[in-house]
């Protein structure tokens, strides 16, 4: 088997060669239908995520007698992006983070405006309020004070 071929049809082949359905292998290890048919068909689409897919072809591998870790490498190698991919994903990697630092940049200008607004309002408004009503003492020097009241008024 070629590196990062995947090629369902031994699987499919093997079955046949034994005498089993799909649904007489579903019910002999529990592996579902579809996968069963997507596996045969090498339909990466029709499978589900790897670690399950991984299990099923472990499973029906060694149910048909087949050696599981050529398959199993093939169909990692296949489901793995080739390098290129990697490479593009990666540049909207780049542009995705770019337009997220600016949407965080413009995230903390609005705060900081929002800020500075409320210093300013509480400034402008309560503060200068607080001026006018600060009224500031002072000493009056034309009350007198009264005469200290004496015990002996009170007969003491």
């Amino acid at each position: 088997m070629r590196f990062g071929s995947f090629n369902g049809e031994i699987l499919r082949t093997r079955r046949l060669e034994l005498g089993y359905s799909p649904t007489e292998v579903y019910e002999r290890i529990r592996i579902p239908v579809s996968c069963i048919e997507a596996m045969e068909r090498s339909n990466m689409a029709a499978l589900p995520p790897a670690c399950y897919t991984v299990g099923f072809l472990r499973s029906y591998c060694e149910f048909l007698g087949l050696e599981p870790g050529p398959l199993i490498r093939a169909y990692t190698a296949k489901r793995r992006p080739s390098h290129r991919v990697l490479l593009e994903r990666s540049t909207h990697i780049y542009e995705w983070l770019a337009g997220a630092r600016m949407s965080v940049a413009m995230t903390w200008v609005i705060v900081c405006a929002v800020f500075a607004f409320g210093w300013l309002a509480y400034y402008v408004v309560v503060q200068s309020q607080a001026e006018v009503d600060n009224v500031e003492a002072s000493t009056v020097d034309m009350i007198e004070a009264p005469e200290p009241l004496s015990l002996e008024r009170f007969g003491y």
